[in-house]
């Protein structure tokens, strides 16, 4: 298979590939939370989401980032393509072990991380999910980081579908917590499976190769990318497992329905960090800086233009699409949701992939993450059960966004930012007021609906919103020439644009 692997298509092909196959992810997931919202009572949803919030937790701590060393060393030769992708496997079973180990034994560490004992007696399922995970979890991130981007998508939609498969069967037939939990194990060992087979027919041999001063390498190499990014999760996490230990399960519903993480809202900023970082590294290791800011000016203004259109939908009708997805049970959950949709402004500037390349930066934000994380939770443990779970969010957000305009400043030092690039970024202003007078016309919309059914008043407001927005966008000239044919084949799939400029040509001129 290794000499009759692909060649690396365009930066904008791989995003392609990567975003609709996250939306079609994406939506094959959509009804299930519909689904358990109704089949189960507040309490045991509660408790469903706490474990969901665990099992999400674990799975980053236990695989450490060390899975994107991949998207580093298979680039680098046939040998160190394989040596890379058997050191993976061993670390990603070895910490599994560790977890199955730890959660059989010591069950009350359930309760030590949640706060409460309605989880403990799953404890040592939690174990065997972890393991199963962990071992099955690089399969799509091996496709992606060897270039096979329909093969990832394949993957991609596949995982979806056999989780949404075993959970809707769950949540339609017999919809217990047990039940759930041992769904999400059956599918975790349906990814092993699949992941065993794809190690075999593509990376043959690699068994073989094991070299311990490279495995210590790679892990060096990953360390501080992946403790900041740890520190990142734990920093987002924590709000929620302070209301965990600090309110009931059935409050928690109401708080994770609030931080529930909105279908496709994440799509477009992953697919394009998959195909930023290798590129950014790339441009990096030859010191071009000019083009490093030019590329992710392009890729934020992209990603600028889809946020801040789910953004302003969600604003508009916010509360109709928790009542449709949820029942009005979870109406509560409104005020946090709405809260939670300010960092999706705030990380439109793409600058994760700079800090993976440049280890300076990664340095001090990991120290001022750590001030931060200690600092915040500190705030949520002791003004939480004063102020609420409302609070807690907010303290969350605020911090979050002191963070990112520190790295911001930190990026923009580090490539020698000038002011006269400004105009690269002149999408972001556009989006931002296009995204909020197509939200008031769409909930202007809304209001004079009065009282019609949820169902009507969303798509109304959807409707609304994807007229105003584009047009605006379009008016205000912040699509490029291959956005309008991308919408116009959209439309129309035969449709072409005279004169558009070819995928490569824009790819080299904005992406980079």
């Amino acid at each position: 298979m290794q000499a009759n692997r692909p060649s690396r298509p365009a930066l904008s092909t791989q995003a392609i590939w990567l975003f609709f196959a996250k939306v079609i992810s994406a939506s094959i997931m959509l009804g299930v939370p519909m689904l358990l919202a109704r089949a189960l009572d507040q309490t045991t949803y509660g408790l469903y989401r706490q474990a969901t919030l665990l099992l999400s937790t674990g799975i980053v701590v236990l695989t450490f980032g060390y899975i994107f060393s991949a998207y580093y060393y298979f680039p680098l030769g046939p040998q160190r393509r394989l040596a890379a992708a058997l050191n993976i496997v061993i670390f990603l079973g070895a910490t599994g072990t560790l977890a199955l180990v730890v959660f059989s034994a010591f069950p009350q560490i359930v309760r030590l991380l949640l706060g409460g004992s309605g989880l403990v007696q799953f404890a040592p399922l939690f174990g065997v999910i972890f393991f199963l995970q962990c071992v099955g979890y690089p399969l799509e991130h091996f496709a992606i980081a060897d270039g096979q981007f329909k093969l990832s998508t394949t993957f991609i939609i596949s995982i979806q579908l056999s989780r949404a498969a075993l959970l809707y069967g769950v949540a339609l037939f017999a919809p217990t917590l047990r039940n759930l939990l041992l769904a999400t194990a059956a599918q975790a060992l349906i990814q092993v499976v699949a992941f065993g087979w794809y190690v075999l027919a593509y990376f043959p041999g690699c068994w073989q190769l094991f070299d311990g001063r490279f495995f210590t390498e790679q892990f060096v190499y990953v360390f501080p990318m992946a403790l900041t990014g740890l520190l990142y999760m734990v920093g987002m996490k924590i709000p929620s497992y302070v209301v965990a230990h600090q309110f009931t399960p059935a409050e928690f519903a109401i708080y994770s329905i609030g931080c529930f993480e909105i279908p496709f809202i994440g799509v477009v900023r992953e697919a394009l960090g998959s195909v930023m970082i290798p590129r950014i590294s790339e441009l990096k290791s030859r010191n071009q800086l000019a083009e490093i800011r030019r590329v992710t000016a392009a890729a934020s203004s992209k990603l600028a233009m889809a946020n801040c259109a789910f953004i302003g939908v969600f604003l508009a009708a916010g509360p109709d699409f928790i009542a449709f997805l949820f029942s009005n049970r979870y109406l509560a959950s409104w005020p946090i949701f709405a809260i939670n949709l300010a960092p999706w402004f705030l990380e439109i500037t793409l600058v994760d992939p700079i800090t993976r390349a440049f280890p300076e930066i990664q340095r001090r934000l990991l120290a001022m993450r750590t001030v931060l994380i200690v600092v915040s939770t500190a705030i949520m443990v002791y003004y939480g059960p004063r102020f609420g779970m409302i609070f807690i969010v907010t303290t969350h957000v605020v911090f979050g966004a002191v963070e990112r305009i520190y790295v911001l400043r930190l990026a923009a030092v580090r490539l020698r930012f000038v002011a006269s690039e400004l105009t690269q970024w002149r999408v972001l202003p556009i989006a931002t007021v296009s995204a909020a007078i197509a939200a008031f016309a769409s909930r202007s919309a809304r209001i004079a609906m009065g009282s019609q059914p949820v169902l009507v008043r969303l798509l109304v407001c959807g409707l609304v919103f994807a007229i105003v927005y584009p047009i605006l966008l379009w008016v205000t000239k912040a699509l490029t020439p291959t956005d309008k044919s991308i919408l116009r084949r959209f439309v129309d799939p035969n449709s072409t644009v005279p004169g558009s400029i070819p995928e490569e040509t824009e790819v080299s001129a904005q992406v980079g």
